[in-house]
């Protein structure tokens, strides 16, 4: 892996565990790491990933940030089961908020479907649906 790929993944990576505020805490975590990097390296890489600040100060994914917007808005229940994520929504709107979530190209959904206020995510492993459960949580409650 090239070291931009690397340090790309290590932001991905950091993003999904903290919440991030300055670039300065980012430089810091990927050191701990072991990665190094400049603020304009990072600046770019801050783009190239499409990251974007949040009202609370922290970085996150931009298409992540669209879902968590319509999912506060829509989404009323996240319930999983077996390899299977229950999204339920305001009626009409799960097409929409499953349009958006696709869009985040999550690998550890296997696929989606949605009906009028439904929206069932596949995963392959019980373990697997249990985190997207908890993580679909985490960004309605961003």
């Amino acid at each position: 892996m090239k070291e931009k790929e690397l340090r790309q993944a290590a932001i991905r990576s950091l993003t999904d565990e903290y919440k991030i505020k300055t670039q300065e805490e980012m430089i810091q975590r990927l050191k701990e790491r072991g990665i190094g990097a400049t603020q304009a390296t990072l600046s770019r890489d801050i783009v190239d990933l499409k990251l974007v600040k949040t009202d609370e100060s922290y970085y996150t994914y931009e298409g992540e940030l669209q879902f968590a917007r319509l999912a506060n808005e829509f989404v009323t229940e996240v319930i999983s089961a077996c390899n299977i994520v229950l999204v339920k929504c305001s009626e009409g709107a799960a097409s929409g908020v499953a349009a958006t979530f696709d869009r985040l190209g999550w690998r550890e959904v296997l696929g989606s479907v949605a009906g009028d206020d439904t929206i069932l995510l596949v995963t392959p492993t019980a373990d697997t649906a249990k985190s997207i459960e908890v993580r679909i949580a985490g960004l309605i409650s961003k």
